[in-house]
């Protein structure tokens, strides 16, 4: 099951344009890293003027764990948060990696270093929790993602 949902992976990154028919729900069934993969994907695929309307946000917001969503406001006011200078560079993005910084049953902490259009690299935490009741309980969710650290350019 796993190897089949990184080819799945693979195949949404070499064919971006796919994700805007069709987005990837959430499933108790996915890692942490997986869920941080799919939004990565969804954000990467997103062009700045599809901000607005794209799917890309709109498979960011899926994976949003409900007390995230309860501070960030409906999808239409999310997806202004990729309008500020700190989450813009997601948008779009032309690389980024995935590091572990803690795991824990419940609860996982990643730095996310994502390379935006305009050449900075841009170190991002972001944290997870699993859902505790509800339809969507036991999927792992974005609880977080701070600010972003600028770490130099790539030259």
């Amino acid at each position: 099951m796993r190897y089949l949902f990184v080819i799945m992976l693979m195949c949404l990154a070499l064919f971006r344009p796919a994700i805007a028919d069709s987005l990837i729900e959430p499933s108790a069934e996915y890692s942490p890293q997986v869920v941080i993969e799919i939004q990565l994907l969804g954000l990467q695929a997103s062009a700045p003027e599809d901000i607005r309307d794209g799917k890309g946000i709109e498979q960011v917001w899926l994976f949003a764990h409900p007390n995230n969503k309860r501070i960030t406001g409906p999808l239409p006011r999310f997806r202004t948060l990729f309008d500020s200078p700190s989450y813009a560079p997601l948008v779009n993005h032309i690389t980024h990696q995935i590091d572990v910084v803690s795991l824990s049953e419940r609860e996982a902490s990643f730095v996310v270093m994502v390379q935006g259009q305009d050449g900075q690299n841009y170190a991002y935490l972001w944290q997870l929790m699993k859902v505790s009741e509800g339809a969507e309980q036991d999927f792992w969710m974005t609880v977080s993602v701070s600010n972003p650290r600028t770490v130099g350019s790539s030259s």
